[in-house]
């Protein structure tokens, strides 16, 4: 008598129910975007704008965040850079909800966690990126685009000079701000080049309103700097024009300033 076959046990959807339980309520951008493309996704750029958000870029990187908690298939991100941000976006979503998720969900998260960590230290992949990053850089500065310019170096984009330990809150690291009227990649070139050995990688153009002097508002851009405490970095070889701070603020004071985004990087696989 041959025994009887059984079927196969239906996958448990504990895990997917309870993170999107969780991503539903979740109190920071990531529940607001999780929230903002149901019950279909939205146009980035209207839910940037439904959260008075001047770029709409950190709608993709959320995005990817809520991938790595919901599907395993994009574990892990093939962008370095997004991998790592991938895992501190898991690790900060199991902090979070640590009191309402299971053991075996907490323990899912980690792992999903630690793959991209383990991903996010491969050298060749960084390489890949920072090539693809130099040709982005490499087009926008053809455009000779007067307005004010965000520079970083590939090893600060690698390796923030502060890494955050607060849930919710931007790394920081150097970045040169700065005008620029004509031939951008000169003026960096001739300032930065010559003391670190390392192409400079464009993260952000803003451009000016009609009528506003782009001298003062770089002025203004520098002591709003300042007065957040983002203060002018203090290594040798790098000048006035270099911050210890990120994007997240860069793009907050260009906006209360009226500064339009011309150019911005925020997930190199977009690169």
């Amino acid at each position: 008598m041959t025994d009887e076959l059984t079927q196969p046990e239906a996958r448990s959807d504990t895990y997917l129910d309870e993170v999107e339980m969780a991503l539903s309520q979740d109190p920071t951008l990531l529940g607001e975007v999780y929230n903002f493309d149901l019950p279909e996704e939205l146009d980035a750029n209207q839910i940037a704008k439904e959260l008075g958000i001047e770029t709409s870029g950190f709608v993709y990187n959320y995005r990817r965040f809520i991938e790595a908690i919901v599907d395993v298939e994009s574990i892990p991100p093939s962008s370095p850079s997004v991998a790592r941000q991938c895992a501190s976006a898991l690790r900060g979503f199991a902090k979070r909800h640590r009191k309402s998720l299971s053991a075996e969900t907490l323990l899912e998260l980690q792992d999903r966690a630690e793959k991209c960590s383990l991903s996010s230290a491969d050298p060749a992949k960084w390489e890949e990126e920072e090539q693809k990053l130099e040709s982005q850089t490499s087009i926008a500065e053809k455009e000779e685009i007067p307005g004010i310019y965000v520079y970083t170096l590939p090893h600060y984009l690698r390796y923030p000079v502060e890494v955050s330990k607060k849930d919710g809150t931007a790394d920081r690291t150097l970045l040169k701000v700065g005008m620029s009227k004509r031939d951008a990649k000169k003026r960096v070139q001739d300032q930065v080049i010559t003391a670190l050995p390392e192409p400079p990688i464009l993260l952000r153009i803003y451009v000016c309103s009609n009528g506003m002097e782009i001298a003062e508002v770089e002025r203004k851009i520098h002591r709003h700097l300042a007065s957040a405490d983002h203060v002018r970095s203090s290594e040798r070889g790098t000048g006035q024009e270099w911050f210890l701070t990120h994007l997240k603020l860069l793009d907050s004071t260009a906006e209360l300033l009226g500064l339009k985004t011309h150019f911005a990087i925020d997930d190199p696989d977009d690169a």
